[in-house]
């Protein structure tokens, strides 16, 4: 009797609803405030670990300064050992004052949220699958970051930074830390490695929080425990693994970053890799906007052939009707549409306009320092060119996803990627998987001209003032290219035999819409390309840097 009064008393109305306390479900506010908490205590339990990891991590860069001596920690306990006996047992804990600001900022978002993030992307449903979790884990993991950074960066310099009898320190106190290297390094300083972070936190996030999801799911399902204390351990063990294994190059590469004060110039192959790997980060956080953009482009046909007055056809008004109207109608996944091709685009297409450029650039000049505008030109369009040849399948299988509605009753284009490349090279021919190849090097070669050497000459002038140079480019890039960009996308989605040539789509554009058609999704365009352009060549620098510094110090380590 007791027990059960006590229950009323403190949740008044729960035995009504047939409900018990452990059954009620969380706010997003309890989540936030949860797991900020719940990081803090963990981080305080385990902070020596992530403070030994920090020093073996950066360590190739002490062997590279001092020689052979310098192998100063060997496995964990080894280097917890002797950074007692070396600094004392405090030194273990630099940085924790960070560290819980870190975790009480960090874990809040990237936690707290991920089952409000999975509940938008599922419109409410109980059935999550992979690519739901793995887009919410995304979501929030960068959105995490972008909020935490400089409170990781401060961390990461404290437990890096050795205390030595009679030695100077980098820094004397967390505020200090903040002070100094806002005023070294200027604000963006304190955002150091943010790219890299986000990168490794969207691997992070993914792993750990989607296969915890996973593993507790299978337990309870398969009634291996029940939803208690050992199967949370369980699954916490397994997430905790899975993500060291896929996380921890990228973990190295970001500490290694975060702690560096100099740059070493890039090679090709970095440049390769950076620049696909930038790409695709890019495109995760851009694309509803080049999804937006291509079904306005799109929606002049739509329009033109609908047997029903004009204005009826008119669905879509605008970058954010667009959008809304197509989260309304077909879920906030339809946004999405297209983005494993997209991706697979960006990996290869990204990798050799981008990756190239410099290289071909120095090809034209001889390697000579000087660099004219006609050297740049030819660049742009050389990579451009090549860029297309390569990855044009991708391109198409992308834009025909983007293109095709979801609409109740109606059967879709395509099932899956895979199923698109299969339908377009069996009805139209492998030549269909090169549709519309002539304008999108047209588009491209504009592109690459307008984009990368407005890029380098705003770069130039501005030194390095990224987001304003990226900006720029993009916003050149729009206004040049759109004309071409909707006639490459109108002949690529079309089906086949709808356009005799690219210049009878052009034309049969001009007829049907007039010549406003032609700028069609211009500002989606403007913003996709210029928001694009931002993060991926922010994202890029940063990479190249950070991976040639890993590699120069690995060679070092030999």
């Amino acid at each position: 009797m007791l027990g059960k009064i006590s229950i009323d008393v403190i949740n008044p109305g729960i035995e009504m609803a047939g409900m018990t306390p452990k059954e009620v479900v969380p706010s997003a506010a309890v989540k936030f405030f949860g797991a900020g908490t719940a990081a803090c205590i963990a981080d305080l339990i385990t902070f020596p670990l992530d403070t030994a990891k920090v020093r073996l991590q950066i360590q190739g860069e002490a062997h590279k300064a001092e020689g052979a001596s310098a192998m100063k920690y060997r496995g964990v306990f080894g280097t917890i050992t002797t950074m007692v006996r070396t600094e004392g047992p405090r030194s273990l804990y630099n940085g924790l004052v960070a560290g819980l600001q870190r975790q009480m900022s960090f874990a809040s978002v990237r936690i707290g949220l991920y089952d409000s993030m999975k509940q938008f992307y599922t419109r409410g449903t109980e059935s999550a699958g992979i690519v739901t979790r793995l887009m919410a884990g995304c979501t929030t993991g960068a959105m995490a970051v972008a909020f935490a950074q400089p409170t990781d960066v401060v961390k990461v310099r404290f437990q890096a930074q050795v205390r030595l009898a009679g030695g100077g320190r980098r820094y004397n106190s967390t505020l200090d830390a903040y002070k100094t290297i806002a005023r070294d390094e200027g604000v963006r300083g304190l955002w150091k490695g943010c790219m890299p972070n986000i990168t490794r936190n969207a691997i992070v996030n993914c792993a750990e929080l989607v296969t915890y999801d996973m593993i507790k799911e299978l337990i309870l399902q398969y009634d291996l425990m029940t939803d208690n204390l050992p199967c949370h351990f369980t699954a916490a063990f397994g997430a905790g693994f899975c993500t060291t294994v896929v996380a921890s190059p990228v973990d190295v590469v970001k500490t290694r970053f975060m702690n560096s004060g100099t740059d070493v110039p890039p090679s090709a192959a970095v440049k390769f890799v950076g620049a696909g790997t930038a790409a695709c980060i890019a495109d995760l956080l851009t694309f509803p906007l080049d999804t937006a953009k291509v079904r306005l482009q799109v929606q002049g046909e739509a329009r033109a052939s609908a047997a029903t007055g004009k204005g009826s056809a008119v669905k879509y008004r605008g970058v954010f009707g667009t959008i809304t109207t197509m989260v309304r109608t077909e879920g906030p996944r339809s946004l999405y549409s297209g983005l494993v091709a997209g991706l697979q685009r960006q990996m290869s297409f990204a990798s050799v306009r981008i990756g190239l450029y410099d290289s071909v650039k120095q090809f034209y000049t001889k390697g000579s320092d000087h660099v004219g505008i006609g050297s740049r030109l030819l660049a742009g369009c050389t990579t451009g060119a090549m860029a297309v040849a390569l990855a044009q399948p991708t391109d198409v299988v992308k834009v025909r996803f983007q293109a095709q509605a979801r609409s109740l009753g109606h059967a879709r284009r395509y099932c899956g990627t895979i199923d698109a490349y299969k339908t377009i090279a069996k009805e139209e021919g492998i030549r269909g998987l090169w549709k519309g190849t002539a304008p999108n090097i047209a588009r491209n070669a504009i592109v690459n001209c307008t984009e990368l050497v407005t890029y380098d000459l705003i770069k130039d002038t501005l030194v390095k003032s990224t987001p304003m140079t990226a900006f720029g480019a993009g916003l050149c890039t729009t206004v040049i290219a759109s004309p071409v960009d909707v006639v490459k996308t109108r002949y690529m989605n079309a089906a086949f035999g709808q356009y005799s040539s690219v210049l009878n789509c052009a034309a049969a554009m001009m007829t049907k819409e007039g010549p406003f058609a032609f700028y069609k999704g211009f500002m989606p365009s403007f913003l996709r390309l210029g928001s694009w352009n931002v993060v991926m060549f922010i994202t890029y620098e940063q990479l190249k840097r950070a991976m040639m510094a890993a590699n120069h110090n690995c060679t070092n380590m030999l």
